[in-house]
């Protein structure tokens, strides 16, 4: 799991895990790079509360896929 990721560019995603390794994640879909299926805002209440690990503009970067499947379920409903 990661604990920290941020938009090196337009195309690439930078995530740290909690012991400094780094993983990119390049080309895909802007809401495949960071998480986020439903490209939930970063200000945004569901992504906070769903542990939003940081921003791509103006999109919240989740930990993992199934994170950023639960924030928009948690917006859905």
């Amino acid at each position: 799991m990661f604990r920290l990721a941020y938009k090196y560019n337009d195309e690439v995603i930078f995530y740290f895990d909690h012991v400094g390794n780094k993983y990119v994640a390049s080309s895909g879909s802007l809401a495949w790079r960071i998480n986020n299926p439903g490209l939930l805002h970063c200000h945004s209440p569901f992504a906070h509360r769903n542990g939003s690990i940081g921003s791509c503009g103006r999109y919240a970067i989740f930990s993992h896929p199934e994170q950023g499947q639960k924030a928009l379920s948690d917006w859905l409903h």
